[in-house]
């Protein structure tokens, strides 16, 4: 079975992805979340996780992503996640 990128079946492991210990791994599905999340609602599945990520990671690229995949997929969570 083949599940293209854009996809909303690919986003669960997306999440899941976020919290793995491979900063790479974070950081590309932090980044494809944010592609996905253009087109697909179901993207906003992830918004909790993206702002847990946004906050927490200790890799400032891997937050800059979180926070720029959260305003593409969930701009009302990301304003008042992140400006408090």
């Amino acid at each position: 079975t083949k599940i293209a990128p854009d996809d909303p079946a690919v986003v669960p492991g997306l999440i899941e992805a976020l919290k793995d210990k491979a900063a790479t791994a974070r950081h590309a599905a932090a980044l494809s979340l944010g592609l996905i999340g253009i087109d697909q609602p179901a993207a906003k599945n992830a918004a909790g996780a993206l702002v847990d990520i946004a906050k927490n990671d200790s890799e400032e690229e891997i937050r800059k992503a979180a926070i720029a995949a959260l305003k593409i997929i969930d701009p009302e969570t990301a304003a008042k996640a992140l400006n408090p």
